[in-house]
């Protein structure tokens, strides 16, 4: 008779001084407060065998709940081992990139994998079906979403576990950027279950390639920050790392406008490119400067469906190299205090609202004690 799958086990401090430790061989429970979830096969061996108290008892509905309930002091005074009983033939975790917008782009062997996996974890399982209905694969679905993630991965790794494979899709390209998966990801490399690459489609990928823009070196920033402040922020990291002139992002079509506005009202130096259904039939690119990139969406019309691709290339002159940051921070707060006739500590709020400022708060709490001392 084959031996079960170990499944993962919880750690839980009950009441102080006694810890709880269990394996669960059928059934699982979620993480919550004060317990924490432990993704990997495993037995509880307590180091004081004389203060355990072995346990078999039955769990709900025909499940069985093996535990050893272990009075000690500290967490540490539990040894956690590999489980010898974990069966040879382990289940796979694929990460199958799909079509962004035409179904032709699907790799034959990213097909194969899906109609062979036992679980497809999608996205969304509406817009999953259309897509494997193209490609007549009807397989098992269930959805692996932001909302479910965290607690699903226990049971997506008890059965890739008991020698089940998984297969990772999101609702268009390459899951994981920007999409949910990473948890799920992070728990099978845990238990020592194979994470499998299929590569294909990405959407910032495909418009880097067509952008024109300078791809020595670039940084992908996922969704574009929707509070004006963040902006702010995300800018002023941008100008001071004058080694990285190409930038992407992804961006709602509902908030596309008011990013291109954004780059217009802050005279950010820059050419943008905008992708927008690309791979589909009218597929669009919006190119230029920010000015010209918002005349050409209004100019469109329609152009509140599909996500964006937001590509941004910043002109030299725009960036600022460590050359150009010559003054010191003592002359920087004299500025500010003289500008705005303030005191050294709102001076020093001021400089930090700058963002050509590259000084850090204690940076300038040094260089005030500097000018104390210097005026004392």
């Amino acid at each position: 008779m084959p031996q079960k799958a170990a499944r993962p086990f919880y750690f839980r401090q009950c009441i102080p001084g006694e810890f709880f430790c269990s394996i669960l061989l059928g059934a699982s429970l979620r993480p919550g407060k004060g317990r924490k979830q432990i993704i990997a096969p495993a037995i509880v061996e307590p180091m004081c065998p004389q203060k355990a108290e072995f346990l078999d008892r039955t769990y709900k509905k025909g499940y069985y709940l093996n535990a050893v309930r272990f009075y000690g002091q500290t967490h540490n005074e539990v040894k956690f081992m590999p489980e010898t009983s974990t069966p040879a033939q382990t289940g796979k975790l694929y990460i199958v990139a799909t079509p962004i917008g035409n179904s032709k782009d699907m790799s034959p062997r990213g097909c194969k994998i899906l109609e062979e996996a036992d679980i497809i974890a999608c996205e969304d399982t509406r817009r999953s079906m259309v897509l494997l209905g193209l490609l007549g694969i009807h397989n098992k679905l269930t959805s692996n979403h932001k909302f479910n993630e965290h607690g699903k991965a226990a049971w997506f790794i008890g059965e890739m576990l008991s020698g089940k494979s998984v297969a990772v899709i999101s609702d268009a390209g390459t899951p994981c950027i920007s999409d949910p998966g990473n948890e799920l990801i992070k728990a099978a490399i845990e238990a020592g279950i194979p994470v499998i690459g299929i590569p294909g489609c990405c959407a910032a990928v495909t418009a880097l390639s067509i952008s024109g823009f300078d791809l020595s070196r670039f940084e992908f920033f996922g969704f574009f920050p929707r509070e004006n402040a963040d902006r702010k922020k995300m800018l002023a990291a941008i100008r001071r790392n004058h080694e990285v002139r190409t930038y992407a992002f992804y961006e709602s079509p509902r908030r596309i406008m008011s990013a291109v506005e954004f780059f217009i009202e802050n005279q950010v130096g820059c050419r943008l490119c905008l992708c927008n259904d690309l791979t589909k039939l009218h597929e669009m690119c919006f190119r230029g400067s920010p000015a010209e990139v918002r005349d050409q969406l209004l100019a469109k019309g329609e152009y509140e469906k599909g996500e964006f691709v937001l590509l941004a290339e910043f002109a030299e002159d725009y960036l600022i190299s460590e050359k150009q940051h010559v003054a010191s921070a003592e002359a920087m707060l004299v500025e500010q205090m003289i500008a705005h006739d303030c005191s050294l500590k709102e001076a020093i709020g001021y400089v930090l609202e700058d963002e050509v400022n590259q000084y850090s708060k204690n940076e300038l709490k040094k260089a005030g004690l500097n000018l104390k001392n210097l005026f004392a």
